[in-house]
């Protein structure tokens, strides 16, 4: 799930950088960082609406809606999370592609690496031994 969050957000990427005029309206509702999952959330959907492609809006959503859940899982487990948001929000409103892809980048393969031990944490909460 992650993969396919990290290419629909490249692919979101593509679309909404060739056309920048799209991009203006995108940033105004900053997200709050206080809810690093809901701030994520909202991250992603102002990059899907930025692309005025309404396939690939659903898209991000719809997988945006299923990972919300496990990111919340996952907040625990990265350290410097809100750092890492912080950067992705400010390369998204500076409209530096480069940055912000290669950020995306990271930001969900290290999530992906995380599985392993998101798995573990949520088993622990719905009581399966480890």
């Amino acid at each position: 799930q992650f993969d396919w969050m990290r290419r629909l957000l490249l692919m979101a990427c593509d679309v909404c950088f060739e056309a920048p005029r799209t991009m203006a309206g995108a940033t105004e509702d900053e997200p709050p960082v206080d809810d690093l999952a809901r701030a994520t959330w909202q991250l992603f959907d102002a990059i899907a609406r930025a692309t005025d492609n309404r396939s690939l809006h659903r898209a991000i959503e719809q997988a945006n809606d299923r990972l919300s859940p496990v990111r919340r899982i996952g907040l625990g487990l990265v350290p410097d999370a809100a750092d890492e948001l912080s950067a992705l929000i400010e390369h998204w409103k500076q409209g530096d592609e480069q940055a912000l892809r290669s950020g995306l980048d990271a930001y969900h393969v290290r999530r992906a690496e995380l599985v392993p031990r998101i798995v573990a944490s949520l088993g622990e909460r719905i009581g399966f031994p480890s």
